[in-house]
């Protein structure tokens, strides 16, 4: 019986429908500079720097430390990965092209949208290292100050233990040996 429904919505026209819907035209998510030429350095620049934020953001999310001095900058785009993938120099990409001024632009809003992203995450990052439980929470003068009154308790109940123990041997203790002792 379901399956009957499924087999009506699965009919050619309804999977071509959908084929129709999925080619939306790309260039209407374009910026102005990026040309609808797959093969112009425009547009494969600018899917590139896409790409290497995708990958930048799943490494953001993935990284689960605090950062540290010595903590690579991998959240950073270079221009050099973006030249690498086009095979272009970062120069010529960058400083000499037409588009450059856009281009260069673009690139620094998805590094300052990557390094908003990366200080959002140190935050979380922060807050879940920050638990104050146990001795940590405690300044050294605290725990000090602690340790010696329990210490001192700890010494009180053992002589009073002790004084306990001697003088029920002593009441146990036959009388001829209290004697010997002069107790």
């Amino acid at each position: 019986m379901g399956t009957n429904k499924l087999d009506e919505l699965f009919t050619d026209d309804f999977l071509d429908s959908l084929d129709d819907d999925s080619t939306v035209d790309e260039s209407a998510s374009l910026p102005t500079w990026v040309t609808n030429d797959n093969r112009h350095t425009t547009n494969r620049a600018y899917h590139a720097i896409l790409e290497l934020k995708a990958l930048a953001e799943a490494d953001i999310d993935s990284f689960g430390e605090v950062e540290t001095k010595k903590t690579p900058k991998f959240y950073k785009l270079k221009k050099a990965h973006v030249a690498k993938a086009l095979g272009l120099s970062a120069q010529s990409i960058f400083n000499t092209s037409s588009f450059s001024p856009s281009i260069l632009a673009f690139f620094n809003d998805v590094n300052d949208a990557l390094l908003e992203r990366h200080q959002n995450e140190q935050k979380k990052q922060l807050k879940r290292k920050r638990k104050k439980t146990g001795l940590r929470a405690k300044k050294k003068e605290v725990i000090v100050v602690s340790h010696q009154s329990l210490e001192t308790k700890y010494n009180d109940f053992k002589a009073i233990k002790t004084e306990e123990v001697l003088n029920l041997a002593i009441e146990r203790m036959p009388i001829d040996l209290r004697a010997k002792l002069g107790l």
